[in-house]
This record gives structure tokens, C-alpha cells and sequence, in this order.
């Protein structure tokens, strides 16, 4: 904080000085031995004592200096004025740190609020008002949160280790469990989830011993979020409930809505399609209810993603419509706030869309959109999925041995990040290929590999569909 001591310090010294030599009228060195050991006492951050000092402190320093100056002792009562001279002193320089410090608080708070509207020019000039203000810990925490949102991860990463570190500096435990859980966010975004979930697990442990129900529910979100990427449905359910159940209790609107989400998600994962649908406007209706833009963009796309899942079921040419309809919506609302995870998660659904439609250059400078996107973000999971779906359109434009190496990147990554869906899917893929190939023991290999992961993960279509594939194939075999 030398922005602020520096000012108040020049004056305050300057104060002391001139009132010491109109008491004693001691020789300047003198009165810069005296006033540097009584600053240094205090205004360090643990006085010697835990307390104030007292006259005979004050006297034994100036007696000090006197006989260096070859003066006479002075009467204890100008001891004592001095004392409440500097005592005076004190509670002026703490009033002015409280007065700067509100101000960065609302500057901090009215930037993540102009955030949240998509005024990001603004909000960011905001942001480094109030840490040039003052650098107060919640106003560090929402910066951080603010450059996650709008994917500068890696100067996020460094206000939450700037959190951290202050945290453990002041011993504050609130600050410490709370950098731990968005540092494990922003590794679960780089698909890093063996280090996110440790970060969590930390945040938990430290606020189930606060004992705040907020930032156990929040870690709850996160770890359910982990195990969901990880395709351990059950385990990720079973800590979103928890959550759920939490925010429930505390009122907290803004979360719950973030667990009907992730729930929906989970239920999506299952093809329990109607479940996700009801979980995802009963977030969508909290969310317009908070005028929460980020969480409508949201809702927009899931209830797109409901939409195509529907149109592979019952080839509805409306289902598609609507698909691409909210998903227009969503990157609208994304650009406007500047998200470009969202966006990107975006681009990549129209261009499935595009694709479903036949139209593959179209679908294409979509999904390579998306993929620079991801990959400037380092999201890992985005990454693989983008290569998936560039692997489904060099298939659709028989061009199999660039399929193939696009399904292998995506497979690589998936293994990486333990994500069992993504593989299987890959795995089905490249089955395909390899039977068009009239390969059909090696499509068999890979077919069966996909239906294993199929079953852990209880994809119940998937499953059926495979078992189909798998049928064709032993067709053909002969067996």
C-alpha cells in the first residue's frame, strides 16, 4: 500500500517534527532519531509491545536525543502532549486508509456490476481505479473473477494467487479458501482436473471448519462439475444436490439456478431429455427473475443442445430451427459481455447445426472458429470436442485419413482429462471408418471399446446404438 502511506506519511512526519521542535527545539538529526523510532513503533504491523507506548518510552527517547544535543531534560507534561499529538496522528492516517478503502470497494463493485452488462471497457477501467486506490482483497478476488470471465485466464491465475498470498499474510482464512476455489475454476477450464480438484478439496476443508454454508456450496459445484467432465454422473449428481440443497436453504437464487444447470446437464448426459428441459428453464426462469445475462446466455444454449439432441431422435426439422435459434441468442448475449468461452461453445454447436444441414464449409469455418477460440483460452475440453466435430465433417467429405487424425487429437485430449464420453464417442467414430474400410475386425475392436465406455457411463441410447452398429457388423462378418 506505499500509494497510500507515502502522502500520509510525508505529512504526518512533517507534523511530528514541527511539533518537537516547538517544544524542545531539538537540532534536526536529533528530531529524525526520534520521530523515525516513534513511527517505526507505531505504525508497524505488531508494535513491540501489542499496545501503544507509553510516557516513559517517550521520555526515554527524547532524553536520549537531548543528551546527544547537550540539552536539558523537559517537564513530563510535554511528554504526555507529545504522546497525544502522535496518538492524534494515528487515528487521522487510519481514517484516511478507511476512506480510501470504501472508495475502492465501490469502485470494485460497480465494475463487476458494469461487467456483468457487457461494459467491458469501462468495467475494466474501473477495476484498476480501485486497486490503485486500494488493493482490498474482495476487489482482487473480483478482478480475478471479472479477466476468468472474459478468458484471460492467465492473469486471472495471477490476482488469485495475489488473494492467496494476502490471505495467508493476514491470516484471514475466508481469503485463502476462496482463492484455492477459483484457482481450482480456472484448472478445471484447462482441463487440468486432478490439480483443480485438489484446489477444491483444500477450499472445502477450510470452509467446512468457517463453517460457511456459501463456500461449501460453491466447492460442492465445482468438485460435482469435476466428476461431470470425468463422465462420473453419479458422483457429480450426488454433489450438485448437495449443493442445491445448500443454496435452497440459504435463498440463494443465483446458485440454485447454477445447480438446476448442472443437473440438467447430468440428466442430458443420461438422455433423460425431458428432465434436462425442465431443469434448464426452471434456471432460465431464475436467471431472467436476476436479469443474470450470463446465466440466460446460458440456458439458451442447453435448451439449444435439448433441441438437436431431440432432432436425432425424431428428425423434426423444427427441433433444428429452434436449436439454432437459441443458439444465436446465446452468442449474442456472450458477445455482448464478452465471453469468449461461451462464444466459442457456441460457434461450435451452429456448427453442428450446419453440418446436420449439409452444409459443410459452413459447419467448418465454425468449428475452426470455435477451435481458436479454445484454443487461445487453453480449454482443453472445447479443444477435443472441436476436433471431434472437424473429424465428423472430413468423414462426411470421405476424406478418412483426415477423420481419422482429427478423432485421434480429440481421443488424446479425452484420455488426458479422463473424459470417458468423449472417448467412447471417438472410439464409435473411428469404428465407422474402419467398417467403411472393410476393416471389419478392426471396426469391431473399436466399436467394443465404445460400448464398454457406453455402459460405465449409462448413456442409454448410445448404448442401444452402438449394440446396433455392433449387430450390422457380425452381420456382415458372416457370424
Amino acid at each position: 500500500m506505499e500509494f497510500i502511506t507515502t502522502h500520509i506519511t510525508e505529512i504526518l512526519i512533517g507534523s511530528i517534527i514541527a511539533m518537537i521542535t516547538a517544544i524542545i527545539g531539538l537540532a534536526s538529526d536529533s528530531i529524525k532519531t526520534i520521530v523515525s523510532s516513534i513511527w517505526n513503533w507505531i505504525f508497524s504491523p505488531k508494535p513491540p509491545n501489542g499496545n501503544m507506548f507509553n510516557e516513559d518510552q517517550v521520555y526515554s527517547l527524547i532524553k536520549k536525543a537531548q543528551e546527544d544535543g547537550n540539552k536539558s531534560p523537559i517537564p513530563i507534561e510535554e511528554y504526555k502532549r507529545l504522546e497525544d499529538e502522535i496518538v492524534r496522528l494515528k487515528r487521522e492516517k487510519e481514517t484516511a486508509e478507511i476512506k480510501l478503502k470504501l472508495s475502492s470497494l465501490y469502485l470494485g463493485r460497480e465494475a463487476a456490476k458494469i461487467a456483468l452488462e457487457g461494459r467491458v471497457n469501462e468495467a475494466n477501467a474501473k477495476f484498476q481505479h480501485a486497486l490503485e486506490t486500494y488493493p482490498e482483497p474482495e476487489i482482487i478476488n473480483l478482478f480475478g473473477l471479472y479477466l476468468t470471465r472474459i478468458g484471460r485466464l492467465d492473469e486471472s491465475i495471477a490476482q488469485f494467487e495475489k488473494l492467496l498470498d494476502t490471505g495467508k499474510a493476514l491470516h484471514e482464512k475466508v481469503y485463502i479458501a476462496t482463492a484455492y476455489g477459483n484457482l481450482g475454476i480456472i484448472c478445471r477450464t484447462k482441463g487440468e482436473l486432478d490439480k483443480a480438484k485438489e484446489f477444491n478439496n483444500k477450499s472445502l476443508a477450510i470452509e467446512i471448519e468457517l463453517g460457511r454454508k456459501e463456500g461449501i456450496s460453491d466447492t460442492y459445484t465445482s468438485l460435482g462439475v469435476i466428476y461431470q467432465t470425468k463422465g462420473e454422473h453419479d458422483k457429480a449428481e450426488e454433489f450438485h444436490k448437495k449443493a442445491l440443497t445448500i443454496n435452497t436453504e440459504l435463498g440463494r437464487k443465483e446458485g440454485i439456478a447454477g445447480d438446476y444447470t448442472n443437473l440438467g446437464n447430468i440428466c442430458h448426459t443420461k438422455w433423460e431429455l425431458d428432465k434436462a428441459e425442465e431443469y434448464f428453464n426452471k434456471s432460465l426462469e431464475i436467471n431472467k427473475e436476476l436479469g443474470s445475462k450470463e446465466g440466460i446466455a446460458g440456458d439458451y444454449t442447453n435448451l439449444g443442445n435439448i433441441c438437436h439432441t431431440k432432432w436425432e431422435l425424431d428428425k423434426a426439422e423444427w427441433e433444428l430451427d429452434k436449436a439454432e435459434e437459441f443458439y444465436n441468442k446465446s452468442i449474442q448475449i456472450n458477445t455482448e459481455l464478452g465471453r469468449k468461452e461461451g462464444i466459442a461453445d457456441n460457434y461450435g454447436n451452429l456448427g453442428v447445426i450446419y453440418q446436420t444441414k449439409g452444409e459443410h464449409d459452413k459447419a467448418e469455418e465454425f468449428h475452426k472458429k470455435a477451435l481458436a477460440i479454445n484454443t487461445e483460452l487453453g480449454r482443453k475440453e472445447g479443444v477435443a470436442d472441436n476436433y471431434t466435430n472437424l473429424g465428423n465433417i472430413s468423414h462426411t467429405k470421405w476424406e478418412r485419413d483426415k477423420a481419422k487424425e482429427f478423432y485421434n487429437k480429440s481421443i488424446q485430449i479425452n484420455k488426458e482429462l479422463g473424459r470417458k464420453e468423449g472417448i467412447a464417442s471417438n472410439y464409435s467414430n473411428i469404428g465407422v471408418l474402419y467398417q467403411e474400410k472393410g476393416e471389419l475386425e478392426k471396426a469391431m475392436e473399436f466399436l467394443i471399446k465404445a460400448l464398454v465406455l457406453f455402459e460405465e457411463l449409462g448413456a442409454k441410447d448410445k448404448i442401444a446404438l452402438t449394440k446396433k452398429n455392433i449387430a450390422i457388423l457380425k452381420e456382415k462378418m458372416g457370424e
